[in-house]
């Protein structure tokens, strides 16, 4: 096993090892001997050379596995279970849809799970958790009351929902689930005030890699690391961070004295509000613009305070040139949108979006011979070759929607 003391394991190549096998046979044989490719003995070198190159492979490979910084898949799995740290499966997005439908006394508007499926216009849809009945008029902020364009009166319920499938791409943003699946007598809209939140793809090795050599760093206690390492450790949060006042006075981002304000990207609010109250050092006060009731061993109840990342949309404007011959016309510019997608989807809080790294995605699609790439804050403010950048607690996001693709065709 060839290990080098500053490079750890270094695996031959096959040409090596072939020359290496074809040298013992000369040796054995004589200097006469035909190691041609084609022949019977070159024939045998290059089997024996096969079976060597193929348990090289598996002696880095257990190598590796014996490192977190090297190991992979389930090696690596089996690494983080000895911390305790497993690898997160990927979780459904949830979200607060706010229905409004029709108010009438003889006849009230209710919605159960079964009928209270919601979409986007991409296709994400939305099953709400609880069935709602809409019997009271609702009030506009100046006191009157909620109608539709012709007068009627509506009522107005909130209830949540969770995404019908797991990953990432369904933490859609606000203002988004405006569709009903089914038609409800009564139903009059919906929309999704905030975003959803807390869908995940499965978790990558790159990321089980840093959260376990966390929790070797700094175990979940109640210190500042150890509350961010907790609440990085459930399944459905993707990033966390938290300012620590421990000041008499306010600090720089507008926290009260002695407070502590939790910022997470994703995660079940129930969840995340119990797992920061379990940290918590003692008589510590948090802030932030959710609130969640938890109970403590004594049965009696706390309310905890925090904040979601504040998603911040980036609207893309790509130029390609494709060759006809080569570039799939049927998906092949979805599958630009999607790969664009999946690149954000690895932010967290505070990244900046560079420009450059999105050509990989795009030119990784068969058929694009040549891009050109605008993105800004909003359509009206799109430039070429910038970067965006954006506040600490703030995560870079995009949905097909906000991505435009002008395909310049060659060939045709």
């Amino acid at each position: 096993m060839p290990i080098d003391p500053q490079y750890g394991y270094v695996r031959p190549d096959f040409q090596d090892i072939l020359n290496k096998v074809k040298s013992m046979y000369i040796k054995q044989f004589g200097s006469d001997i035909d190691l041609s490719d084609t022949s019977i003995l070159g024939g045998f070198a290059n089997i024996n050379a096969q079976i060597i190159d193929d348990f090289e492979a598996t002696s880095q490979a257990n190598y590796a596995a014996r490192h977190t910084l090297t190991s992979t898949g389930t090696e690596l799995d089996d690494d983080g279970a000895d911390e305790n740290v497993f690898r997160k499966p990927a979780t459904n997005s949830y979200v607060e849809l706010q229905i409004q439908g029709y108010v009438d006394d003889d006849s009230q508007t209710v919605i159960t799970t079964d009928e209270g499926e919601f979409s986007t216009a991409d296709g994400h849809i939305f099953q709400i958790l609880s069935d709602v009945t809409i019997s009271e008029p609702a009030k506009k902020d100046d006191g009157s009351t909620l109608t539709d364009e012709d007068g009627n009166v509506l009522g107005q319920v909130n209830v949540q929902a969770i995404s019908e499938e797991t990953g990432a791409d369904n933490n859609v943003m606000a203002n988004t689930i405006i569709t009903p699946e089914e038609s409800v007598d009564g139903f009059y809209s919906v929309t999704n005030p905030r975003a959803a939140v807390g869908g995940a793809d499965t978790e990558s090795d790159d990321s089980l890699r840093k959260r376990i050599l966390s929790n070797r760093i700094s175990k979940p206690n109640n210190t500042l690391n150890g509350i961010t390492t907790a609440i990085k450790n459930i399944d459905s949060v993707k990033d966390a961070r938290l300012i620590d006042n421990n000041e008499m006075t306010a600090d720089k981002y507008g926290n009260p004295p002695l407070t502590g304000h939790l910022y997470v990207v994703g995660g079940n609010d129930d969840e995340v509000a119990q797992t920061y109250f379990q940290h918590l050092p003692p008589l510590e006060k948090t802030v932030g613009s959710i609130s969640k009731d938890v109970i403590d061993v004594g049965n009696k109840k706390h309310t905890i305070y925090f904040d979601h990342a504040n998603n911040v949309p980036i609207f893309l404007s790509i130029t390609i040139s494709t060759d006809v011959n080569n570039f799939d016309t049927d998906s092949g510019e979805n599958n630009i949108k999607n790969n664009i997608i999946n690149y954000f989807n690895s932010f967290n809080m505070g990244d900046s979006v560079n420009f450059t790294k999105l050509y990989g995605p795009i030119y990784s699609v068969k058929g694009v011979t040549s891009v050109d790439i605008k993105l800004g804050k909003s359509t009206s403010d799109l430039k070429e070759n910038t970067n965006i950048n954006v506040d600490n607690f703030d995560l870079p996001v995009v949905t097909a929607d906000n991505i435009q693709i002008i395909n310049n065709k060659v060939g045709e």
